[in-house]
């Protein structure tokens, strides 16, 4: 018998006066410094733009993350792109 493990599709995102945000229903923590915070969802991925990041709390058995900083915006994606050298260069 196969034991078929179910992750929940569903996740929270709360933004306190755009200077935290505590996101529930994370898989994993992707990225983050002091600009950015990229955070893989069940089904996407999350990124996190603003400045002053401080990760206080990354806790994957309970999906849970919260991060202080100047928020300043959200993105959704279904991956996270590596861009090469060349890439960044031109842009």
């Amino acid at each position: 018998m196969e034991v078929e493990q179910k992750i929940a599709k569903k996740h929270v995102v709360n933004i306190v006066y755009g200077e935290s945000i505590e996101v529930r229903g994370i898989v994993c923590a992707l990225e983050y410094d002091e600009n950015i915070a990229v955070f893989k969802l069940a089904d996407n991925i999350l990124t996190i733009q603003g400045s002053g990041f401080d990760v206080k709390s990354i806790d994957v058995d309970s999906g849970v993350a919260v991060v202080t900083g100047s928020v300043s915006g959200l993105e959704y994606s279904k991956t996270k792109e590596k861009q090469g050298f060349f890439k960044r260069l031109i842009k």
